[in-house]
């Protein structure tokens, strides 16, 4: 459902930095050092992108020719969608 989508963003991946987990912002950089010396203008797919947390970095980033995003969930997918569009 659109609010399972929202709730996996805004409070569950919070949780995993207060787990001890490094954050979204550090696990983005260490994803980029690890895809960027492959993956550089080419596209880059986000499989089990979920709400689009990392997919909207990875756009935003310029790094890549094109960015698709994939999940199973219909809703995860839709809910990517409009987080992208605000």
């Amino acid at each position: 459902t659109p609010q399972v989508a929202f709730a996996y963003e805004r409070g569950w991946r919070d949780s995993f930095k207060r787990a001890g987990f490094p954050g979204p912002d550090e696990e983005f950089e260490l994803a980029q050092a690890e895809l960027l010396p492959h993956g550089r203008n080419k596209v880059m797919v986000d499989a089990s992108c979920g709400s689009g947390l990392f997919t909207r970095r990875f756009v935003k980033s310029k790094d890549y020719g094109c960015v698709v995003a994939l999940d199973f969930s219909d809703a995860m997918l839709r809910q990517a969608r409009t987080f992208a569009s605000e």
